[in-house]
């Protein structure tokens, strides 16, 4: 049982309604300072008649369920980290990709130089210069 269980207490009330309480927790943004005096409260309403015994088992059964999900998350932060990685790794990899198709094709770089209209419609329109598309079209 962890020392939060233990020092939790369930408290049964005569309108039938339980109390939870423990200790303030910790001020996590400043972990060097001692908790705050006192104890913290939760009514919960029931169901049914309970006994100590059934919030026991209750602490214990969210106590499996909180191990569970810890381990189970840390389970899945591994494929989420190596896929951020891959992730990280591939643009690179991709880019390196792009430039070389670029260079094999005959340019210095993929990088290209912005023009603006009327300064490459006149080298477009200079005579000798060869247009053309991928479906045919050229002059």
């Amino acid at each position: 049982m962890s020392d939060r269980i233990s020092q939790s207490q369930w408290h049964i009330t005569t309108d039938g309604s339980v109390i939870k309480s423990y200790p303030k927790a910790l001020d996590h943004s400043d972990p060097q300072r001692d908790p705050p005096p006192g104890r913290k409260y939760l009514r919960y309403t029931t169901t049914r008649q309970v006994g100590l015994a059934d919030l026991y088992a209750l602490d214990e059964g969210l106590a499996r369920s909180n191990t569970f999900f810890d381990r189970l998350s840390i389970v899945l932060r591994v494929p989420a980290w190596v896929g951020l990685v891959g992730v990280v790794l591939l643009p690179g990899v991709m880019r390196r990709r792009f430039e070389r198709i670029h260079v094999d094709g005959g340019l210095a770089s993929s990088t290209p130089e912005v023009l603006k209209e009327p300064e490459a419609k006149a080298l477009i329109d200079t005579r000798g210069t060869i247009s053309g598309s991928p479906s045919g079209d050229g002059r």
